[in-house]
């Protein structure tokens, strides 16, 4: 059975409808139009799945441009993600406004993580 170990803190907000910086509230947008598109390719000799979502939006203020998502995603033959490519912006003309890049290594050895004993 778990047995759960107190720390003597307490974490209580002043107010259970507060938060603190700057911050900002986004839902999900619907697009206009959505083209997926899968490929296999190759990388460093190995066959890889390349898979890509390109969304468009209309413009998020009035008189403005229409915005775009272009996310390509690429799998590894176990079906691992190496890595995901999110670029954002807006078109006519096209103007890259984001680069998000997130990446894995699932060949990295990491020592295990042990709780200290008290």
């Amino acid at each position: 059975m778990a047995r759960l170990i107190d720390d003597g803190v307490s974490w209580k907000p002043p107010s259970p409808y507060e938060c603190s910086g700057p911050v900002s509230f986004y839902g999900r947008r619907t697009p206009e139009s959505v083209e997926y598109s899968a490929e296999q390719k190759s990388l460093n000799g190995k066959k890889v799945k390349v898979y890509r979502e390109y969304s468009v939006f209309a413009s998020s203020t009035p008189n403005g441009k229409k915005e775009f998502r272009d996310e390509i995603s690429t799998i590894d033959s176990r079906g691992f993600l190496i890595n995901i490519v999110t670029t954002e912006g807006t078109l006519d003309p096209r103007t890259v406004t984001l680069i998000r890049k997130q990446s894995w290594d699932a060949n990295t050895k990491i020592k295990s993580i042990v709780a200290p004993i008290k």
